[in-house]
């Protein structure tokens, strides 16, 4: 019987389900303790085949729900319909974690940062404990940020809170709509009425112990301002073993293994002759197919506008990860011969990003902090095509702090200033330098064990 209970909340988005699934690997390593994890089906297989328990909270899929629309000219602030979503959602599951608290009795919760949802539970949770339908405490809970921590008084300031809000119409109506959510099921539910701004800030409170990041102190802006106490940096959770498993069935998948071929796992990604570039608007936001037409421009039309340079597109192989609306887009189009794509550049659902990344020059990328961390982990500089959320903030980090690439404004960008981009990068060495200090710096945080044993330690500690 183990000897201690966790359990785990987090988002229904491969952005924040991947980096948590290594630390939990190497928890389960530990016979005395036991995880469950609570989502949707969806993300079922990838939490079992690392040995922890999974249990499905009903009608929870409020990514999918939310509908998130393309991206035109304006700035949307997508956080706040996913929030409003996510209340909707959870609150239905409200009675049924409350059982499930009190029947298994956990002794730790780990819940992701932007989850909201989970302090409206655990709070529901407790109002039902005061009247003593349930006994059992409410135990301790760690936040896993999958980003930057938010931090009023460090973490963003001026400069990035005006690239992460867009304060538009759209913006102060989806606050609104928040505020009213949030009241309906404080009332609906007896339950006090907590101010979702403060959690959106990332406010520590009575029962949170610690925040863990996913970022390493280099990287995270002002790190050094945090309290240690409370908050860690514990670098990238990549786990590269676990990935060679998840990909092994995948790599003679064209055309993966005919670029696999071509272009070996090397060091010398600005000297190799042919460089491979990848492209990727994650999996929340890859519904721009403007976007992702802009970028494929600027590869098709790359030697007109870049006519004076020592690279051409014949040096290239890109590819381009677009998820399945796009995809079937283009795949119309192409049958349809109304759009046409040269031989080296190639359209596909989804890619094996890490294996891509280890053999990539380049990365147009959204920013999201998983891709980010990714692409600094095996020196690869970047394109920032940031989009909503946290982007635009960490793409200001990486590009205009660290001189790790280039950012645009999606909002203002043309397939010629992609272009550019892509062809300046290629051609200046100070990006692979910068990102290769970066490399080694990443390197030196195995994240996912400094995950785990801040988690191990503080159980220790606590039963004492």
């Amino acid at each position: 019987m183990a000897s201690y209970k966790i359990f785990v909340f987090t988002i229904p988005a491969s952005g924040h389900v991947n980096p948590l699934l290594p630390v939990l690997r190497e928890i389960r390593k530990n016979d005395n303790i036991e995880i469950t994890v609570y989502l949707t089906e969806e993300f079922r297989s990838k939490f079992e085949s690392i040995g922890v328990k999974f249990k499905i909270l009903k009608n929870f899929d409020f990514v999918k729900k939310a509908d998130l629309k393309p991206f035109g000219k304006s700035r949307y602030f997508e956080l706040f319909d996913l929030v409003t979503w996510s209340l909707k959602a959870i609150s239905i599951n409200f009675e049924y974690i409350a059982q499930e608290m009190d029947q298994e009795r956990p002794d730790l919760i780990i819940y992701d940062t932007f989850g909201i949802y989970i302090k409206w539970a655990m709070e529901y949770y407790v109002q039902k404990s005061r009247k003593l339908i349930y006994n059992w405490p409410l135990p301790p809970m760690i936040g896993f940020a999958a980003t930057f921590i938010y931090n009023e008084n460090i973490y963003p300031n001026q400069i990035e809170k005006s690239l992460i809000f867009p304060y538009n119409f759209r913006f102060f109506y989806d606050l609104i709509r928040i505020f009213f959510v949030s009241i309906r099921i404080s009332l609906s539910y007896g339950i006090v009425f907590i101010n979702p701004l403060n959690h959106l800030k990332m406010k520590v409170d009575s029962h949170t112990k610690i925040i863990m990041s996913v970022t390493f102190p280099e990287l995270h802006p002002r790190s050094h301002l945090y309290d240690s106490k409370i908050y860690k940096f514990c670098g990238s959770t990549i786990e590269e073993s676990s990935l060679n498993q998840i990909y092994s069935n995948q790599l003679q998948n064209e055309p993966f293994k005919s670029l696999f071929d071509l272009i070996p796992i090397n060091s010398l990604k600005f000297n190799s002759e042919l460089k491979l570039v990848l492209v990727s608007l994650g999996t929340l936001f890859n519904n721009n197919f403007e976007i992702f037409k802009k970028i494929i421009d600027a590869f098709e039309y790359f030697d007109v506008i870049n006519s004076n340079s020592s690279i051409s597109l014949s040096n290239l192989r890109v590819v381009v990860s677009t998820g399945d609306k796009c995809y079937e887009k283009f795949q119309n189009l192409i049958n349809n011969k109304r759009f046409k794509v040269k031989d080296n550049i190639h359209i596909v659902r989804w890619s094996l990003q890490v294996e891509m990344l280890k053999r990539a020059s380049l990365f147009v990328t959204h920013c999201g902090m998983n891709s980010t961390s990714e692409s600094i982990h095996y020196a690869v500089p970047m394109v920032c095509i940031p989009l909503s959320e946290d982007q635009p903030a960490v793409a200001y980090r990486v590009a205009d702090e660290l001189g790790l690439g280039i950012r645009l404004d999606y909002t203002k960008m043309e397939f010629y200033d992609i272009s550019r981009a892509v062809e300046k990068i290629l051609n200046n060495s100070s990006y692979y330098e910068r990102s290769k200090i970066y490399s080694e710096i990443s390197k030196r945080y195995v994240g996912y064990k400094r995950c785990k044993n801040i988690i191990t330690k503080f159980l220790h500690d606590y039963r004492q």
